[in-house]
C-alpha cells in the first residue's frame, strides 16, 4: 500500500469519527436532560410532602380507618398520625420516605387451630411490621396471635438513574401489603402529588385512575360494605381488651381543605 492509499485510509477514518461524533454528543445531551430532569422531580416531590408533611402535623385531621387482617379479622376505627418525612440527603434527594401510623390503644387477640397456617399468619405480620405476640398452644392445638391495633403506612420514593424512572413503594396504603409504581419524570406533576395527598387523608381520588386502574363505583361501593360487614361482625364476635371506643365509620370527618398549593411542580 502506499503512501497516497495511507492518506486515503486516514481520511476515511477522519470523515467517519466526524459522522458519529455528533450521534454520540446528542446522546450525552439526551442523557444529561434527563437525569437532570429526574433530579428536579425528586426535589419537586420532596418539597412537596415536606410542605404537606408540616401542615399534617399543625392541623392533625381527624382520619380514621379499618385494616383487614386475612384469615384472622379486623383491626378497627385506627387514627391516623405521627407524620414524618426521612431522607439521607435533602439536598441531593435520591430517595426518600414519607410515613405515619393508624394506630389506637388496644389489642386484637386472634386463635388459629391449624399450626401450619398459624406459622403463614406470623410471617405475613412480620413482613407487614405489626407489632404482635404469637401463643403456641399445647398438643399442637394451634396459636393465639395478640396484635396492636397499630399499622405503619409509607410512600417510599426513590430514583433510578439507569432507567430514568422513580419508583414509588406504597406499603399498608388502605390495606395491608406493598405496591410498586414506575413513572417517568413526565409523569410525574402537581396532579399525581395531590391525589397522592388525597390517598393519605382517605378522601376521593383519582390515583388508581393516573396509573391506568379504574374500578367502577359498584365494585368500590360493594367493598366498602363488605370491609364494614366485616368490622361489625368481629366487634361482636371478639373481646378487645384495653378499648371502651365506641364504633365509627370509615368516613372521615374532615371540615375544609387541609392545604392549597401554592406552587404547581416543575
Amino acid at each position: 500500500m502506499g503512501l497516497l492509499d495511507d492518506l486515503k485510509q486516514e481520511a476515511a477514518e477522519l470523515q467517519a469519527k466526524d459522522v458519529d461524533t455528533p450521534e454520540v454528543a446528542q446522546t450525552d445531551v439526551d442523557e444529561d436532560r434527563a437525569r437532570r430532569m429526574l433530579g428536579a422531580k425528586m426535589q419537586a416531590l420532596y418539597k412537596y410532602f415536606n410542605e404537606f408533611n408540616e401542615h399534617l402535623n399543625v392541623v392533625s385531621p381527624d382520619v380514621s380507618g379499618d385494616y383487614l387482617l386475612e384469615g384472622l379479622g379486623t383491626l378497627t376505627n385506627l387514627r391516623q398520625g405521627d407524620y414524618k418525612l426521612a431522607t439521607d440527603d435533602p439536598k441531593s434527594i435520591q430517595k426518600f420516605t414519607f410515613h405515619w401510623a393508624c394506630a389506637r390503644q388496644g389489642r386484637h387477640e386472634f386463635k388459629v387451630e391449624n399450626p401450619i397456617i398459624a406459622e403463614k399468619h406470623r410471617e405475613n405480620l412480620w413482613n407487614q411490621n405489626l407489632r404482635f405476640n404469637k401463643r403456641d398452644l399445647q398438643n399442637g392445638a394451634g396459636a393465639v396471635f395478640v396484635i396492636d391495633a397499630f399499622v405503619p403506612v409509607s410512600f417510599e420514593f426513590e430514583a433510578d438513574a439507569v432507567k430514568n424512572v422513580i419508583n414509588l413503594k406504597l406499603k399498608n396504603l388502605d390495606s395491608l401489603g406493598t405496591i410498586t409504581h414506575s413513572y417517568s419524570s413526565e409523569k410525574v406533576n402537581a396532579e399525581l402529588m395531590d391525589e397522592l395527598a388525597k390517598c393519605v387523608l382517605r378522601r376521593p381520588n383519582r390515583f388508581d385512575e393516573l396509573n391506568g386502574e379504574k374500578m367502577s363505583d359498584d365494585l368500590r361501593q360493594r367493598l366498602r360494605e363488605s370491609v364494614e360487614k366485616e368490622r361489625e361482625q368481629r366487634n361482636t364476635e371478639l373481646h378487645i381488651s384495653g378499648s371502651d371506643e365506641p364504633k365509627s365509620s370509615m368516613t372521615q370527618r374532615l371540615t375544609g381543605s387541609l392545604f392549597r398549593r401554592k406552587s404547581e411542580a416543575g
